[in-house]
C-alpha cells in the first residue's frame, strides 16, 4: 500500500480499517470474543429499552442477574470458547420469537451502563425491523460497533497534534481490531480515551479560546467514558494540560473545570450505586468476597501494592503478547512469535520516531504527568479486580489481560516520545512506512486467525 502526501493518517486507517473489517468476517466466527456471548444478550436487552439487568425472577437467590429475553437469543456454552464458523452454524440458524421468552442470565456484563451498548443496541434495534434472525442481529451490533469506534478515532487521527503514528499504530493491533469488530465495549473505550487525549493536546497547541460549543463536546466526552469504563476515568486528567489561557481565564477555567468534573464524578457515582446493588446479587467465585477483601485490603494495604507489583512482574510477557497479535479469540489462536516481536519492535519505532513540529514542545513535567496517569489508571484497574473477582488474601491478582492496558500504552507512549526523530532519514516520514507495514502484519495475523476458524 502507498500514501500520497494527500492521504493522512486518518484517512490510511479508515482504508486499512475496512480490509482488516472485511478479514474479520472470515477470522472472527459469532462469540469468538472473550464473554462476546454475554455482551450480545445485555446489548439485546439494552435493545429493548430495558436498561438495567435483574435477578432471575423465578429463583432471585440463585446469584444469577439477566434478563427475561427471547429463548433464540441465549448462547450455547460451548460458544464460550475459541470456535470455528461450523460451531456456530446451527445458532445463526435461529429465528427470534418473541411469545417463547425465559431468563437469560449474562451475570458478567450485567454490570455494564447501557450507555456502553448505545451502538451495538441501535445496530441491533434497526435490524430487527427486517429480519429476527439471530446471526443477521448480533452481526448488524457488531457492525455499528465497529462504525462508531472508527468514526471516533478517524476524527481523532485528523486533530491530533502530534503522536498520530503512535494513535494510528495502536487502533490497528489485531488485538484493538478484533475488540473493534465484536459485541465487546473496549473498542469504543479505547477510541473515548484518545478522543480526550486529542482534546487535551489539539487545545494545548490552539492560540484561540474555545467556545460553549468544544467546552461541551469535552464534557460529552467525559460522561461517556464515565459509563463505559470507569477505571479509565483518570485519563480525564490529561485535559489540565490545557493552558488557563485557552479557557478564557481563570473564572471560566474554574468553572469549566468543576462542572466538567463534576459531570464525570456523577456519570461514575451514578451507575456505581446501580452496579454495585447488581453485584451485591451476584454469584462469585470460589474464595470471592468483596466486602472481605477491603477489609482484608484496609487491615494490609501493603499486600495490596505487593499483589499488584507481582501479578505486573509475572505476567508482563502475557501482557505483551495478549495486547499486540497473540492470544487471540478466547485467547485460543496463537501466532507465529516472530509476527509480535515485529509488531513489538514497530512501537517502539514509532515511538522514536518523532513528534510533529510543536508550538509547544512536551516538557518533562508534561512527560511525568502523561506517566502518573498511567500508573494511576494502572493501580485502578489491579485494584478494581482484586476487590471484585480475586479470592480474599490472594498474592496474585486475578482476571488481568493485557488488552485491558492498551490505553495506558498511548500515555506512555507519548510520554516517551522524541522531540525529533531518531530514525535514519532514508525513512522518511512515518506516513510513507508505518501503514504498509501495519497492513502486512495485520492480513499475516489475520490468516493466521482464518486458518483456525474456517
Amino acid at each position: 500500500m502507498s500514501t500520497s502526501k494527500h492521504i493522512g493518517f486518518d484517512i490510511a486507517f479508515a482504508i486499512i480499517s475496512v480490509v482488516f473489517l472485511i478479514v474479520g468476517i472470515f477470522a472472527s466466527p459469532l462469540f469468538n470474543v472473550p464473554d462476546e456471548e454475554s455482551h450480545f444478550c445485555r446489548a439485546y436487552q439494552v435493545s429493548e429499552g430495558c436498561l438495567i439487568s435483574y435477578a432471575d425472577p423465578n429463583d432471585p437467590t440463585n446469584g444469577l442477574m439477566g434478563g427475561i429475553l427471547p429463548t433464540a437469543v441465549a448462547v450455547p456454552d460451548e460458544l464460550a470458547r475459541t470456535h470455528t464458523h461450523a460451531d456456530v452454524a446451527d445458532y445463526a440458524t435461529r429465528t427470534i420469537d418473541n411469545s417463547d421468552c425465559s431468563f437469560v442470565s449474562f451475570r458478567n456484563t450485567a454490570l455494564y451502563s447501557p450507555a456502553s451498548y448505545t451502538p451495538q443496541a441501535l445496530g441491533i434495534a434497526i435490524a430487527r425491523l427486517l429480519t429476527g434472525n439471530v446471526a443477521t442481529l448480533a452481526y448488524a451490533g457488531r457492525f455499528m460497533n465497529w462504525l462508531a469506534a472508527v468514526a471516533i478515532i478517524f476524527l481523532c487521527l485528523r486533530f491530533l497534534p502530534t503522536g498520530k503514528p503512535i494513535a494510528f499504530a495502536l487502533a490497528l493491533l489485531p488485538m484493538m481490531q478484533q475488540e473493534l469488530f465484536s459485541l465487546a465495549t473496549d473498542g469504543i473505550s479505547f477510541a473515548l480515551c484518545l478522543a480526550i487525549v486529542t482534546c487535551a493536546l489539539y487545545w494545548r497547541e490552539q492560540d484561540r479560546t474555545m467556545g460553549l460549543r468544544h467546552l461541551a463536546l469535552i464534557a460529552a466526552i467525559v460522561l461517556a467514558l464515565s459509563q463505559f469504563k470507569i477505571v479509565y476515568v483518570p485519563i480525564c486528567l490529561v485535559l489540565f494540560l490545557i493552558p488557563i489561557e485557552r479557557f478564557g481565564g481563570k473564572g471560566r477555567y474554574t468553572c469549566s473545570v468543576a462542572c466538567i468534573g463534576a459531570l464525570g464524578i456523577a456519570g461514575c457515582l451514578g451507575w456505581l450505586s446501580i452496579s454495585s446493588d447488581i453485584l451485591a446479587h451476584e454469584a462469585l467465585g470460589a474464595g470471592v468476597d468483596p466486602d472481605a477483601q477491603m477489609a482484608f485490603v484496609k487491615a494490609n494495604p501493603f499486600a495490596l501494592v505487593a499483589s499488584m507489583a507481582r501479578t505486573f512482574a509475572v505476567n508482563l510477557p502475557f501482557y505483551l503478547e495478549s495486547s499486540t497479535a497473540d492470544y487471540l479469540a478466547w485467547m485460543g489462536i496463537r501466532v507465529n512469535p516472530l509476527i509480535v516481536i515485529l509488531y513489538l519492535l514497530l512501537l517502539a519505532t514509532v515511538a522514536i520516531s518523532g513528534t510533529e513540529p510543536l508550538k509547544r514542545p512536551f516538557t518533562l513535567r508534561t512527560r511525568l504527568a502523561l506517566t502518573g496517569i498511567a500508573l494511576l489508571i494502572c493501580a485502578l484497574i489491579y485494584a478494581s479486580l482484586y476487590l471484585q473477582y480475586t479470592p480474599v488474601g490472594s498474592s496474585m491478582v486475578g482476571g488481568t489481560q493485557g488488552r485491558y492496558f492498551i490505553p495506558l500504552y498511548l500515555l506512555i507512549m507519548l510520554a516517551c516520545m522524541s522531540n525529533k526523530n531518531l530514525l535514519p532519514a532514508k525513512l522518511g516520514s512515518p506516513l510513507r512506512w508505518l501503514p504498509p507495514t501495519t497492513l502486512i502484519l495485520g492480513l499475516a495475523t489475520g490468516f493466521t486467525a482464518i486458518a483456525h476458524v474456517m
